[in-house]
């Protein structure tokens, strides 16, 4: 599902921001089905452009973190179902 471009900008700005962030906020704030909010979310840790960020989901908790972080930190990236 490609996005609308403000959608998608406030997306990028949640994403590398510095909160905890639950992805069903994110699909209220959005209009947007989780499972769209999670591919671009994916998709930005994969080419780096969102660092680090933590998701919350509504079950077991979801660590976007980047891969460089990971070792220093001890959490890796976990991807959502």
């Amino acid at each position: 599902m490609l996005m609308h471009s403000t959608r998608l900008a406030l997306l990028v700005v949640l994403a590398t921001a510095d909160v905890p962030v639950i992805l069903s906020q994110l699909e209220r704030i959005l209009g947007i089905p989780k499972q769209t909010v999670h591919s671009h979310l994916e998709a930005m840790v994969k080419t780096g452009a969102v660092l680090k960020k933590w998701i919350i989901a509504d079950r077991p908790r979801v660590v976007y973190r980047d891969q460089r972080e990971a070792g220093r930190r001890g959490f890796g990236y976990i991807k959502v179902h």
